[in-house]
């Protein structure tokens, strides 16, 4: 998890959850900026959500740090902030890349991005960023960096775009990064107007074609999403963007037309007005080469942001890698995550929490069945005490969502003595689904894309 950061007002705790039959033993380390660690033992119940709070474990307050967790047993970790009654939070990954990517970003007075990065090797990692903005604004910035061994870094991109006077030409942006080693990316995003905040992982070297998000709902009051999309090809792309509908039907935006996409920037584009009011739908996007491409074959593609995709246009239609976010929000918080790029048939969260006091926290477990045939879900429910875990089945019909209302299933057990009971999900189902969890509580909200395992 590149992302860290605790002080007299700012807690962060990571959730963990064990689903093996064997206690989860190993250390975590935290790597700070000026390179600085500090490392302890950690052990994690068999069929149990646990986990631990940083500062208890005695780290600093006012520098940003990353954390990595090592274990004899495969387990899944989650990275939840409490800020000033604001929550932000994120799988940990176990992936490490030379390539990042994120579509979300945004300039504004009142916004504040910022980019960790945690450099795992032992040597100094070159890295390079490619800022793509709007087509129109043409005004895509390039950094490049050194970021020394076995520590974290964190870029300010708001001061850095407004010094680069792009706050008077444009107001979202990506990131494209690349680096001569192996590093992890993520994305904090602060936003004073909307009053919240949230951290979403950057995609790793795979991008996809196709993507899916289980979350989807407007209603007409207080409520709107939004899609992030970067063409990092070389080449002019279209894509699709359906929304499956409860009710069981399913409509491509745009009156039935792709979006048109030039090569490197970024576009965003508000679901308000393209959507059906207070239905609840899933999103999926595909992306294909245009039809719109003046090269010919014997163009390469020169540029280090694009050296690991193809190099010369492929036909028509051919399926094209793009990098898409997605942000929803409501009254109730803004949360934000990555398009989930393929369904697996088991997945995992480490966070949850049901509280004694109904109302105060609201979440909900939301699976989409991107399939042809009715697919079948078991989702468990393992508590922080380790003790009479829920197990609930869903039938979910196809290109629909099926979902539970964590907070107020009678099925999910509550602790009083305690004011509450902290849990982890897991999801098994006999073909490859789409899950999402979101979690509402006391004007702020975060989202999780889920820990997919085959």
């Amino acid at each position: 998890m590149p992302e860290g950061y605790v002080n007299g007002s700012i807690d962060e705790f990571i959730g963990v959850l064990n689903t093996t039959n064997a206690i989860a033993k190993g250390k975590a380390t935290l790597y700070y900026e000026d390179g600085d660690t500090l490392t302890f033992d950690v052990t994690f119940p068999p069929k149990q959500r646990s986990g631990f709070t940083t500062k208890d474990q005695g780290a600093r307050w006012d520098i940003g740090y990353s954390t990595v967790i090592e274990t004899d047993q495969e387990i899944t970790a989650t990275l939840i902030r409490y800020d000033n009654g604001r929550s932000l939070g994120a799988n940990f990954t176990s992936t490490l890349s030379k390539e990042w990517s994120i579509a979300e970003g945004v300039i504004s007075e009142s916004v504040f991005d910022y980019l960790s990065i945690y450099n795992p090797n032992d040597s100094e990692v070159t890295v390079n960023l490619k800022i793509p903005t709007p087509a129109s604004y043409n005004t895509d910035e390039s950094i490049s960096f050194r970021i020394k061994g076995k520590r974290r870094f964190s870029l300010a991109l708001h001061d850095y775009l407004r010094t680069s006077d792009m706050l008077s030409k444009g107001m979202i942006y990506g990131v494209l990064l690349t680096a001569n080693q192996n590093v992890v990316t993520s994305l904090s995003h602060f936003d004073n107007n909307l009053g919240d905040e949230t951290l979403t992982m950057a995609y790793p070297f795979r991008r996809s074609n196709q993507g899916f998000i289980a979350e989807g709902w407007m209603s007409d009051q207080g409520t709107n999403e939004w899609i992030s999309i970067i063409n990092p090809n070389k080449y002019n792309i279209d894509i699709k963007i359906i929304t499956h509908y409860n009710n069981g039907v399913s409509q491509t935006l745009f009156n039935g037309q792709s979006l048109y996409l030039s090569r490197n920037p970024r576009v965003g584009r508000g679901l308000y007005n393209l959507v059906t009011h207070n239905l609840g739908y899933a999103l999926e996007y595909q992306a294909t080469v245009s039809e719109s491409n003046s090269w010919n074959n014997n163009n390469t593609a020169s540029d280090p942001f694009t050296s690991s995709l193809l190099q010369f246009i492929p036909p028509v239609g051919t399926q094209a890698p793009v990098i898409a976010n997605f942000v929803h929000f409501g009254l109730e918080g803004l949360n934000s995550t990555q398009f989930t790029s393929e369904g697996k048939k088991h997945w995992e969260f480490a966070e949850g929490y049901r509280s004694f006091n109904k109302g105060d926290v609201t979440e909900y477990l939301l699976i989409f069945n991107p399939n042809s045939t009715k697919a079948t879900a078991t989702v468990t429910v393992f508590y922080d005490d380790g003790q009479y875990p829920t197990t609930i089945n869903l039938e979910i019909e196809p290109n629909v969502k099926n979902w539970i209302a964590l907070h107020d299933d009678p099925r999910i057990r509550d602790r009083s003595e305690y004011g509450g009971i902290w849990y982890g999900i897991m999801v098994d189902a006999d073909m490859k689904v789409i899950p999402y969890f979101t979690h509402y509580d006391f004007g702020s909200s975060f989202a999780l894309e889920g820990t997919g395992k085959d």
